[in-house]
């Protein structure tokens, strides 16, 4: 077992010990469980966010600066927080590889990124590489129209399969193609089903010497991806995760041997924190989220205490501008889809709304969430270590790194895992 394996369980550890400590504050939705939230959340520290002006609270919202609340736990704890999601720099590959313009046809400006990320990263990796081991070939799965498969064929001369199970994308993918090295597979990968999975890659497979890639593989199916290439013993996996929300809740969420001893218990309400992107909240954003959040608890907070419905109910999303109406308006129209009936009249409903009151406890809930959004990238963070640890456990060596701009590709840690000799794993 080298250092560096050490490093990634030791990290492991921090993040769950961290977690756990906090866990009455993230583990719920501070509305889904009003008024019992309250209990979870230091006074202190909801008057210390209270007292700020909204651009602190984006500032810290946004995690662009944490100044404002002073030498405090609170900021302390943000301070923490950020240390502990933060992984080991590693030199950033040049910009050898750049994409044409005519090569950038059909890519959002997201994907553009990470296409030439990706490239840079690989290239930087072959350039690198002392051994005849580096990859001839490629799978890339869930590669949608394959862009990415078609990109590393012609920029980096790899052959490779890209996997995919929307056949509309496989032949419109078709027709970008200007050379025949990359091959599509209409496939369905299972979400928990490795078996299954591994016979799939091996079908696609040149080789187990191909680079296995998915690019934002969707919750239970990264987990599963993972195990079917390491039960291949594929060479070299590169896995970007996202949409942790469609993991099952619970104990069991990890897969490592590591995670049995160190389980986060992690609920849907968790799971959908660490999904969400924890950066690049603009004023503007900040500003519509702040006009929704004041709605949505404000509605329910209606429900609570006029309509004495004390169970959390679902309220569906509104449209942008549903919430640049007064607020009897959006109560209106949301009571109407519930089909649940007012005695009171629009002023009636407005006038309760504006009350002192009511706008003193919308505003410590929304401060309580800005407490809580903090923790959502620590969870992902425990997510992925534990993709790590357990690749770890069956002979790879890991490079672990966040690769994208997060500010235009927020699921940016990608885990880069390349098989150990075995005289080398223990």
């Amino acid at each position: 077992m080298d250092t560096n394996q050490y490093c990634i369980f030791n990290h492991f550890e921090r993040v769950y010990h961290f977690l756990m400590q906090y866990y009455p504050i993230w583990e719920k939705e501070v509305l889904n469980y009003y008024p019992e939230s309250y209990e979870n959340f230091p006074r202190e520290w909801i008057n210390q966010v209270k007292s700020l002006g909204e651009k602190d609270r984006w500032m810290i919202d946004s995690k662009r600066s944490f100044d404002s609340l002073g030498d405090c736990e609170l900021k302390t704890l943000f301070e923490t927080l950020q240390s502990i999601v933060k992984l080991p720099e590693s030199p950033k590959p040049k910009q050898s590889v750049a994409l044409a313009p005519k090569e950038k046809t059909g890519l959002k400006i997201k994907k553009q990124h990470e296409v030439e990320v990706l490239l840079n990263f690989l290239q930087k990796e072959k350039d690198e590489d002392q051994s005849t081991n580096f990859p001839k070939s490629f799978i890339d799965i869930g590669g949608g129209k394959g862009h990415l498969s078609r990109l590393l064929s012609q920029k980096l001369n790899m052959p490779g399969t890209c996997i995919e199970m929307n056949e509309d994308f496989i032949k419109r993918g078709k027709k970008l193609l200007t050379n025949q090295a990359v091959n599509f597979k209409h496939s369905e990968l299972l979400f928990d089903d490795e078996i299954a999975n591994s016979k799939i890659l091996k079908e696609a497979s040149k080789s187990d010497n191909d680079l296995c890639i998915g690019l934002h593989t969707c919750g239970p199916l990264a987990n599963s991806i993972i195990k079917a290439s390491a039960l291949n013993k594929q060479n070299y996996i590169l896995n970007f995760g996202c949409c942790y929300l469609k993991l099952k809740p619970g104990k069991k969420v990890g897969i490592s041997s590591h995670s049995s001893k160190f389980s986060l218990p992690l609920s849907k309400y968790a799971l959908t924190l660490a999904t969400r992107a924890h950066t690049g909240l603009t004023w503007q954003d900040y500003l519509l989220k702040r006009k929704v959040k004041s709605y949505r608890y404000g509605i329910h907070l209606y429900l609570y205490h006029v309509i004495g419905i004390k169970q959390f109910i679902n309220v569906g999303d509104g449209s942008k501008a549903d919430y640049q109406n007064n607020f009897y308006e959006y109560a209106l129209k949301k009571l109407e889809h519930l089909k649940i009936t007012t005695k009171q009249t629009s002023s009636e409903i407005q006038q309760w709304w504006e009350q002192p009151s009511i706008q003193q406890k919308i505003d410590e809930m929304y401060c309580m969430n800005i407490i809580r959004w903090q923790f959502g990238r620590a969870i992902e963070m425990w997510i992925l270590l534990d993709r790590a640890c357990y690749l770890e456990e069956k002979g790879y060596e890991i490079k672990m790194e966040e690769y994208f701009n997060e500010k235009i590709s927020p699921r940016n840690i990608g885990i880069f895992a390349s098989k150990l000799p075995n005289e080398q794993h223990l």
